[in-house]
């Protein structure tokens, strides 16, 4: 088949080049021009396992191609899918901007009739509307729903293993022409109405979230009764019914759907005057949780004035360079207002790039070591394996004071404390500020002794050349 996608973002990118692979012949059509631009020479504009070599594999094979606007796609099309984005704006209200851009496009092709095949996340009932807009005039458009269920930094792997396709029409003639389209993928094919389809992407990712947020709220019981959430949520992921996904304690998620897709549901419910009690609470935890960190460093130290603070990993999530909705962007924002310098390091240099730009006072590292360097506090906010394989004997000789708080739990708390770290996770057992104080403060070092360690590091610098940090 002859495929347009209108969108080169995750979504777009990935379906076009998993549909090229099996066989289609795709046009993605993308209006930014430095996007275009990397894409034209074989470049990704985002970091996803897998994506570079199938990219250069099906270009190779010219089975798919970009250009700047419809109007230059050659050729009869077959299906036309949509997958721009589609945030959220400052009241929290879905920014359909650049979909109704798309839309206006469409209308104004010279063709009467087509298939349009919606992949971006949209406000429940917009498939019908968008046909009820193209067909004015007489035109013969039919539009389906089919959104994505895909995960950064596994996009790849959860398009071409979808563990479901969901195809949303009222026309048995665009069902079966997606369902022969995705039939070489194998994959279990739910065929609905429209606006059940549209829902079942909300509904989804609502529940998702709501499964985090519940194992954060566990998570703050469990140090006011000294139990530990890991060994908790393990015991719940034995019954099948429950299963162990998206039950990880920590500062709460982020990127560029669930937060979106939550409070989309919310207004829609409001809008139709339904009480969605569990769904807002969820929202409320995950704001709350993503704050964790910063308040319980203050809580220790009583303020943040003047203390150096590692943030080690940035991204959402790991797999990605996305910081959409990160919570570490919030955090940073914190500990920056409260008086702190703040070192960073994060596997993915386009991440670190965009967070420089954001708060130009931070001092990018170039590795996990760097960061640390005088560090009175070390905050763990992504799970790279590159974080969590550091080697904390050689890391304890660079701190100010050996203290890790843990936004992911992804450390083991023996592991860090038999080098003499105060290790804080969330949900691990019993919390007390008071206790650790004295703790850490018997963990702290003279300036000389930092600035002799931090010249050792950066190559046996003269301790005469670094007065300053004295």
């Amino acid at each position: 088949m002859k495929i347009c996608i209108i969108g080169a973002g995750y979504v777009g990118l990935v379906t076009g080049c998993v549909l090229a692979n099996i066989g289609n012949k795709v046009t993605v059509v993308e209006k930014n021009k430095e996007k275009l631009r990397m894409l034209k020479n074989n470049q990704m504009p985002f970091f996803e396992e897998g994506m570079d070599e199938l990219l250069n594999g099906v270009k190779e094979k010219n089975m798919i191609e970009f250009e700047s606007n419809l109007k230059e796609v050659k050729g009869i099309i077959d299906i036309y899918m949509i997958s721009v984005g589609t945030p959220l704006n400052q009241e929290g209200i879905i920014d359909m901007t650049a979909f109704n851009s798309v839309i206006d496009e469409i209308s104004s092709l010279s063709c009467n009739s087509g298939i349009l095949v919606i992949k971006s996340t949209v406000p429940i009932g917009t498939s019908t509307l968008i046909e009820e807009y193209l067909n004015r005039g007489g035109k013969r458009w039919v539009t389906a729903s089919n959104p994505e269920f895909l995960r950064q930094g596994s996009a790849l792997k959860d398009t071409i293993e979808a563990n479901r396709i969901i195809i949303g029409t009222n026309s048995n003639k665009v069902a079966k022409l997606l369902e022969r389209l995705y039939r070489p993928l194998k994959r279990p094919i739910l065929i609905v109405d429209r606006n059940t389809s549209e829902m079942i992407k909300y509904a989804s990712n609502a529940f998702l979230a709501t499964k985090i947020s519940f194992a954060n709220e566990i998570s703050i019981l469990c140090e006011k009764v000294g139990a530990d959430i890991k060994m908790v949520v393990k015991g719940m992921a034995m019954d099948p019914r429950i299963g162990g996904d998206f039950l990880g304690a920590g500062i709460g998620y982020g990127g560029s759907c669930l937060s979106k897709d939550l409070s989309s549901l919310i207004n829609t419910a409001n809008k139709n005057n339904v009480e969605v009690a569990i769904l807002k609470a969820t929202e409320t935890v995950n704001q709350r949780q993503r704050m964790l960190l910063p308040y319980r460093l203050k809580e220790i130290y009583g303020r943040l004035k003047g203390l150096t603070v590692a943030l080690l990993g940035i991204t959402f999530k790991p797999g990605t360079d996305d910081l959409r909705d990160a919570p570490s962007l919030d955090i940073i924002r914190y500990i920056i207002e409260n008086g702190a310098d703040v070192r960073v390091y994060d596997p993915q240099d386009r991440a670190c790039k965009n967070v420089k730009n954001l708060f130009p006072e931070i001092y990018i590292a170039k590795d996990c070591y760097d960061a640390l360097s005088g560090a009175d506090a070390i905050l763990l906010l992504t799970e790279w394996s590159e974080i969590k394989d550091i080697n904390w004997k050689k890391a304890r000789k660079l701190v100010n004071r050996r203290l890790i708080l843990d936004g992911r739990n992804f450390l083991e708390i023996e592991d860090i404390e038999k080098y003499g770290f105060k290790y804080v996770g969330v949900g691990r057992g019993a919390y007390s500020p008071d206790s650790l104080k004295s703790l850490i403060n018997s963990c702290q070092f003279k300036k000389r002794e930092i600035a002799k360690r931090e010249c050792a590091y950066r190559g046996g610098i003269n301790l005469a050349d670094v007065k300053n940090i004295l």
